[in-house]
């Protein structure tokens, strides 16, 4: 056995570490990361021509994207929110299992949990879908119904050629949900 000496306690040395250096007292203090430029770099959310306007929560959405851009109007936009809301309230009353493209939307698509819902309700969503549908098919055809949805429900991008046939939908839904009041009938709201 080694004798150690008796002042071994008193002496100071430093002992090397081995393996991956940890942190270094000389690290520069944690700086809170800044969402706004997080957000701006996203790659889907580039499509916003304004870089100002990237961090807006609208920005996570195919329909929000054109709302920001200009391309429609905000009415336009409330009318799309408020049919993927009819559609997805149609879905969860008849047992048709959300489309998710892996993210959760950040512009309040979603808040709370599923419940159940009462005989009634599901009779109204189903009622309400109906009207919605018959008047998205009688406003732009099927086809063009087909596009509408794909747009504002699942979030596929728009063909540029079909930013027309999006705009003469969202418009006549936004009569139809009551978004235009006080303005005259067919005014074009573009910003």
């Amino acid at each position: 056995m080694r004798r150690r000496s008796p002042d071994h306690r008193r002496r100071s040395f430093v002992v090397e570490r081995r393996g991956r250096p940890r942190k270094s007292p000389l690290a520069p203090a944690a700086r809170a990361p800044d969402v706004r430029a997080i957000a701006a770099a996203m790659p889907h959310r580039r499509a916003v021509h304004v870089a100002a306007l990237r961090h807006d929560a609208r920005a996570e959405t195919q329909l929000g994207i054109l709302a920001l851009n200009g391309e429609i109007s905000d009415d336009m936009y409330r009318a799309g929110v408020l049919l993927r809301d009819c559609v997805r309230r149609f879905h969860a009353a008849t047992g048709i299992p959300a489309h998710d493209r892996g993210a959760l939307p950040l512009d309040g698509a979603r808040s709370g949990a599923p419940r159940e819902m009462s005989e009634a309700a599901v009779a109204r969503a189903k009622d309400q879908h109906a009207r919605i549908t018959r008047l998205v098919i009688e406003t732009v055809g099927v086809g063009g119904a087909q596009q509408v949805m794909h747009l504002v429900v699942f979030d596929v991008p728009p063909q540029k050629a079909a930013i027309g046939l999006h705009r003469k939908c969202l418009d006549v839904l936004a009569e139809y949900f009551g978004l235009r009041r006080g303005r005259k009938t067919g005014q074009n709201n573009k910003r």
